[in-house]
């Protein structure tokens, strides 16, 4: 009726139920580390080339020293590689009070890494390229403008992706910028 098992049998059953524990751990740890929020958000931010466009009104009282500063206006594109690195491509319209236009176009490159649902990026070189009329802002206020730029490129945002194609960025500052992946 009931079947003794022997001692060889109770140890092949023994081992047989470890191998199958330790082979569903690793699977689960697996499945976790894949599906984790970090590493779906890396994944995420990989996959895509990244656009942003920003216009932004100036008060004079906002920018000491560059008074007659209006108006900034920034298209960004941002490829974020698997091996941390990322290449951000920045073109700055600069616009001031005669409606006089500055293009300064900035290329920055550097380290960038999520955690706990923040996209934390720190520069490490900058590059920049002045077209336009060179006369409406001096050479002070630009190198004031790079400064700003330079300050600001180290961030972390609270990352939320809203759809296939966009995130949202959000700011220690509460200051958010949507990037929507390249076409």
């Amino acid at each position: 009726m009931f079947s003794t098992l022997t001692q060889q049998g109770r140890i092949g059953r023994y081992y047989l139920f470890i191998i199958i524990a330790l082979t569903s751990l690793v699977i689960l740890g697996s499945l976790y580390y894949f599906f984790s929020s970090d590493h779906k958000i890396s994944r995420f931010l990989t996959a895509h080339n990244w656009q942003s466009y920003t216009v932004t009104d100036v008060a004079s009282t906002e920018a000491p020293g560059l008074e007659i500063l209006k108006k900034v206006i920034e298209t960004s594109h941002i490829a974020y590689m698997p091996n941390q690195v990322y290449s951000r491509v920045t073109r700055v319209t600069l616009i001031n009070e005669d409606q006089g236009q500055l293009h300064l176009t900035i290329t920055e490159y550097g380290r960038w890494a999520v955690s706990g649902g923040y996209l934390q990026v720190r520069p490490t070189h900058f590059n920049e390229l002045k077209t336009g009329n060179e006369n409406a802002f001096s050479d002070k206020q630009i190198s004031a403008i790079n400064q700003y730029f330079q300050f600001n490129a180290e961030q972390s945002n609270r990352i939320d992706i809203m759809g296939e194609k966009s995130v949202l960025l959000t700011g220690l500052n509460n200051r958010s910028q949507v990037l929507n992946a390249s076409l």
